[in-house]
Formats: C-alpha cells, sequence, structure tokens
C-alpha cells in the first residue's frame, strides 16, 4: 500500500523549532507555551515512506536548492502531486527545466505504453480533483488529507513529522541535515516505531 505525504516549507521559523524548545514571551514563559512548527505544504500521493521519498528529496534539495525546491514542487503546483519518482534519477533531477510536468492520466499512458516520463505528475488540471479552486496548502493546523507523515524542506535540514491519528496533529520523529543524508531504513524504522506506537 503507498503511503500519502506532505511535503511542506517553513512559514515561520528556519529551521523548525524543535518540540522541547523553550517558552518565548512573556506570555509564552508565564503559561509555558512552546513555540509551534509553522509549515505550508502540498499533498503527494504516492511514495511519502522515508526509503522512497527521503533520497528523492535529498535530490531535489541538493542539486536543485531548498529555495528552488520550494518554488517548483511547492508554490509552484499548489494542487499537489500524485507522484515524484521522476527525481530518483539524479541525471533527470538535475536536468528538470522547473516547469514541465505531466497529468496523472498522461504519465498512466506513459507507463502503460513503457515510456519515459518528462516530468514530475502533478494534480494540476486533473479532471477528479480539479473542483474549480486552487488546493488551499496543508498547514500545522489544517487536515492532512490522508497523509501519514509531513516532511519540511527548511534551509538547513530536512524534518519528518508523523501524522497523529485524528489527520491534524504531529509527532517529530527526526531531523537530516542536508550535509548527510541518513540511512533510509532507520529512518524507516524510526516511523514504523512511532506509528505503532
Amino acid at each position: 500500500m503507498t503511503m500519502r505525504a506532505v511535503i511542506a516549507m517553513p512559514t515561520a521559523a528556519d529551521p523548525l523549532p524543535r518540540a522541547d524548545a523553550a517558552p518565548e514571551g512573556l506570555l509564552g514563559k508565564l503559561f509555558g507555551i512552546r513555540p509551534r512548527p509553522r509549515f505550508q505544504g502540498v499533498y503527494l500521493h504516492d511514495g511519502g515512506h522515508p526509503s522512497e521519498i527521503g533520497p528523492l528529496l535529498f535530490n531535489v534539495a541538493r542539486l536543485r536548492g531548498v529555495e528552488r525546491a520550494w518554488s517548483e514542487l511547492l508554490t509552484g503546483n499548489p494542487a499537489g502531486w500524485s507522484s515524484l519518482a521522476f527525481f530518483y534519477d539524479r541525471d533527470r533531477c538535475r536536468a528538470w527545466d522547473g516547469h514541465t510536468k505531466i497529468g496523472v492520466a498522461q504519465h498512466q499512458e506513459n507507463f502503460s505504453a513503457d515510456r519515459e516520463d518528462p516530468g514530475p505528475v502533478s494534480y494540476q488540471g486533473d479532471p477528479q480533483r480539479d473542483l474549480g479552486f486552487r488546493t488551499p496548502p496543508i498547514t500545522e493546523v489544517t487536515d492532512k488529507m490522508g497523509a501519514v507523515t509531513v516532511w519540511v524542506l527548511c534551509r538547513s535540514e530536512l524534518v519528518l513529522f508523523a501524522v497523529d491519528d485524528d489527520g491534524v496533529g504531529l509527532r517529530e520523529i527526526g531531523r537530516h541535515p542536508w550535509e548527510r543524508e541518513p540511512s533510509w531504513d532507520e529512518v524507516d524504522a524510526a516511523l514504523d516505531q512511532a506509528l505503532d506506537g
């Protein structure tokens, strides 16, 4: 079964405050309110498990730059993604023009005809998803649309959250600096343990 995910960027502090961050400001200190991670993102339908999406996001961030990734993956495609598997190939990832994407129907046609996709698979313009308005960004306080994980691309690191059973709350699983790609098997195990617990 595929694992759905949210790919996001920070909207307040970058990097995101840690779960154990000290309260800030007079009211925060008085009431013990810790700063919350704030982000906005888009839905990804296929490939959200760490060993699938982790290497892909590391390719995009390292080869294209984090801020460019924000523009190309998030603000430039608010409808979200069916698949980003295109970016597993480092050469294709590096050479992508930043705009070419294909729809779900074209992806299926390419897959059936054993042709290579010319870009990542977007929900933009998909008649089954296009309700005449753009999907608002997914944030830390909105429903995560069935996603199990949230991946926040910060300037210095990739932060992974597991989505709580209520579909809104989050638990931080790990932080991975861009300079050092983690063992995705270990990240898979940490996520699986968090989801089972």
